[in-house]
């Protein structure tokens, strides 16, 4: 579902139908749309002040036709800062996920790179990271973030096994020298967010995380002052420089899975569940009432 609300509490505005699931909202470049995930896989949008629903013609065939579906829930549906490409992760049941570039306004899917999740755009458009796997000397595959060209060709690894990368949302600095993702251990719940550079030269940690789950979501600020990211099930907020997380005060109980910083600064859009329903939020003018740390939660 797709829902309006103020940072600082309010009248929820319903901006979509409410007759099925919508996730991983991701915004245009002018900040005029919001592309998401809709129903059995289809890829739609509505504008980003409410609505009619436009559901992708491209995709919608092809899960017509051959049941293809972008994946849940690393799709990443991307939007190239041109604004004239989505980049995302699909398949169907018995192939893939592989990552896809559409054009916005319609068309067929290009495949760009072999399997992988969570894919987004660098900010210059000529490249796009995303999660891929590899399969560590105890014999199970581990994801590893890579960067492919925007028009396909051999992907370049940007981390290795040992930097412990999670499955689960990555990010691209809006400078385009860094991409956040989170961290941890196997068989560990706390874990860091951390960002490397995008030759993979550098790497350092922007904050610990008490839970690091697996399919979270992690958004920069458009001035790359600050990250926003997701853990047990709350949006975050920390310096992009370190520090300690504060919690991004919101008056819904909703469960957050996947978020995206507004191009203006001004607003996160974020999908969510209460009730053991799922929905879909969005939020503006977002500053934290009750300065409440990470590590008081």
């Amino acid at each position: 579902y797709i829902y309006t609300v103020p940072v600082n509490g309010g009248k929820v505005s319903q901006i979509s139908p409410l007759d099925d699931f919508a996730s991983i909202p991701r915004w245009s470049p002018d900040g005029k749309r919001i592309y998401f995930r809709w129903g059995k896989g289809r890829l739609s949008s509505v504008p980003s002040d409410g609505g009619e629903l436009r559901i992708h013609s491209g995709v919608d065939q092809m899960v017509k036709n051959t049941g293809f579906f972008t994946i849940y829930p690393g799709s990443g549906n991307s939007v190239s800062p041109d604004g004239k490409s989505i980049v995302f992760s699909g398949g169907t049941a018995t192939s893939g996920p592989n990552i896809y570039t559409i054009p916005v306004e319609g068309g067929e899917p290009n495949q760009v790179a072999n399997g992988g999740g969570y894919p987004c755009w660098s900010p210059n458009g000529k490249w796009i990271a995303y999660l891929g796997r590899e399969t560590g000397d105890d014999g199970k595959p581990k994801e590893v973030i890579f960067k492919v060209s925007k028009e396909g060709g051999n992907p370049q690894k940007i981390t290795t096994l040992t930097d412990n990368v999670t499955a689960a949302g990555i990010d691209w600095s809006p400078d385009g020298k860094m991409i956040a993702y989170f961290a941890k251990k196997e068989n560990e719940t706390a874990g860091t967010l951390r960002l490397v550079s995008d030759d993979g030269s550098e790497s350092r940690e922007v904050c610990p995380i008490l839970n690091v789950a697996v399919h979270s979501d992690v958004t920069w600020s458009p001035d790359g002052q600050k990250i926003a990211f997701v853990s047990k099930g709350k949006i975050w907020v920390v310096p992009s420089n370190g520090g300690d997380p504060v919690e991004l005060w919101t008056d819904v109980d909703a469960h957050v899975g996947a978020l995206d910083w507004s191009p203006d600064g001004n607003k996160i859009v974020f999908s969510g569940g209460s009730g053991m329903k799922p929905e879909f939020w969005f939020m503006e003018d977002f500053l934290p009432l009750d300065k409440l740390s990470q590590k008081d939660e």
